[in-house]
C-alpha cells in the first residue's frame, strides 16, 4: 500500500488502465447486445483480450499490494508487450462489428487503456536512476522550508547519537556526556572510530539519488543503489551512516522515502 504514496505515477497508470478496460468492457457489452446470433458469438475475440487485459492488470496490483513489483519487473515487462500487441487486432475487429455509437465507446476505452499500459511499460523499463523515474521524485520529495524543518531539528536533539572516539594513542575510548548535541554530518576516518561503536539497527539500499541542501548540514548526499546503515529509523528523516570511497564513515540524515530496508 505505501508503494501508491511513494510512486504517484504507478497510481495514475493502473487508473488509466483499469478505466480504459471498464470503458472497453462497456462497449463491447453494448454493441454485442445489438447483434443477434445464433452459436458463433462475433465478440468472442474481444472477450477473450478483455481477459487478458483484466488478469493483467490484477497481476500488477498484486505486485503492488506485496511489494514484489521488482522480483517481476521483467515478467510484468513481457507480458505488459503482449498486450499492447492485441490491441491492433482488437480494435480492428470490434470496429468492423460495431456501430457508430459503441464503436466511439470501445475505442475511448482502448485509447484510455492503451495511455494506461505506455505508462505502465515506462514504469517497468526503466532503470532506477533514470529521468523517468526520477520523475516521481517531484512528488515524494520532503518539503525543505522552515515548517518542517523546525520539528525534524526538535527529533535530532531528542534522539542524539553518541558515538565511542578511539584516540590514535591507543588510549581507552571516551564516551561523550549524554546531552551531547549530534555535530551537522560528523565526518570521521577510521583511524579514529570505531564502526561498530555506531551500533546501526539495519541497512538500507537507495531508491533514488538524492542531493543534500545546502541550507541543511546535517542531511548527506547518496546515489541511487547506494547502501546505507540506519542507526535510527524513527520519523521521516533516517539517521544513517554512509561508508565513502576512502573508506570513512559519514552520518548525517536522509528522507526515508529514499530508502528501502533490505
Amino acid at each position: 500500500m505505501d508503494t501508491f504514496h511513494k510512486a504517484p505515477r504507478l497510481f495514475l497508470a493502473l487508473f488509466v488502465a483499469e478505466l480504459g478496460w471498464l470503458l472497453n468492457f462497456i462497449g463491447v457489452a453494448i454493441a454485442q447486445s445489438d447483434i443477434a446470433y445464433d452459436k458463433f458469438n462475433p465478440f468472442g475475440l474481444q472477450w477473450y483480450f478483455l481477459f487478458v487485459y483484466l488478469a493483467f492488470i490484477i497481476l500488477v496490483n498484486v505486485t503492488v499490494y506485496t511489494d514484489s513489483m521488482k522480483t517481476y519487473k521483467h515478467l510484468l515487462m513481457n507480458l505488459n508487450t503482449l498486450t499492447l500487441a492485441f490491441i491492433p487486432f482488437d480494435l480492428n475487429n470490434a470496429v468492423s462489428l460495431a456501430n457508430s455509437v459503441t464503436t466511439s465507446n470501445i475505442t475511448g476505452g482502448s485509447n484510455t487503456r492503451i495511455a494506461g499500459l505506455l505508462l505502465i511499460a515506462t514504469m517497468f523499463g526503466s532503470e532506477e536512476d533514470s529521468w523517468v523515474n526520477q520523475f516521481d521524485l517531484g512528488f515524494i520529495s520532503p518539503m525543505l522550508n522552515d515548517r518542517t524543518r523546525a520539528p525534524r531539528a526538535e527529533s535530532l536533539e531528542r534522539d542524539a547519537v553518541v558515538v565511542a572516539i578511539e584516540r590514535p594513542e591507543g588510549e581507552a575510548p571516551r564516551v561523550p556526556p549524554s546531552e551531547a548535541i549530534v555535530l551537522p554530518s560528523l565526518i570521521v576516518r577510521n583511524s579514529m572510530i570505531k564502526h561498530e561503536s555506531l551500533i546501526t539497527k539495519f541497512k538500507a539500499k537507495a531508491l533514488y539519488s538524492y542531493t543534500a541542501s545546502v541550507s541543511d548540514p546535517n542531511e548527506i548526499s547518496f546515489k541511487a543503489g547506494e547502501i546505507l546503515e540506519v542507526i535510527d529509523s524513527e520519523g521521516k528523516w533516517w539517521q544513517v551512516v554512509k561508508t565513502e570511497a576512502d573508506g570513512s564513515f559519514t552520518t548525517g540524515i536522509a528522507p526515508s522515502n529514499y530508502l528501502e530496508r533490505i
